[in-house]
């Protein structure tokens, strides 16, 4: 049993230029959503989802995926 876990801890973890590049990822699409929810230009509501999942994505691995 103890193999099984550190064999899925192995594969789902990830190092710590990754989470710098998730944390840059983070930061840069939130600020995105941001200003396209203030500006509101053709298109913006596409635009807002697509940063949106993005940060949503990147936050969650950050957030719930082990670091090495």
């Amino acid at each position: 049993m103890f193999t099984d876990y550190s064999k899925f801890v192995e594969f789902f973890s990830y190092s710590s230029s990754y989470d710098l590049i998730l944390l840059l990822i983070f930061i840069v699409f939130g600020r995105l959503f941001i200003i396209n929810l203030k500006i509101k230009k053709k298109g913006w509501q596409t635009k807002a989802w697509i940063n949106g999942i993005i940060t949503l994505i990147s936050f969650l691995i950050l957030a719930f995926l082990p670091l090495n």
